[in-house]
């Protein structure tokens, strides 16, 4: 039979792990946020990064639009006449 201090210990224990499952949980919901952040902004910048590279590379390797023809993209219309992409 089991005493009562290993009852105790046992049960100490068991809270103990619930607690810690609790904790990770209340941390991820908190850090859920931020990845959902950095999962959206990662893809995004590579395309803008690419779509940049494929755009303006005639200006830095004018013999490349010889080779490397890009399809015609309608203007983007701008909020701010002088604001980049």
């Amino acid at each position: 039979m089991a005493s009562a201090l290993q009852s105790q210990t046992g049960t100490a224990g068991a809270l103990s792990a619930v607690a810690d499952y609790g904790d990770s949980m209340v941390e991820l919901l908190v850090n859920l946020p931020v990845i959902a952040i950095w999962g959206f902004y990662h893809p995004g910048a590579a395309k803008g990064r690419m779509d940049r590279a494929t755009t303006h590379h005639v200006v830095f390797f004018p013999a490349l639009g010889t080779c490397c023809v890009v399809p015609y993209r309608r203007p983007r219309l701008y909020l701010f006449p002088l604001s980049l992409k």
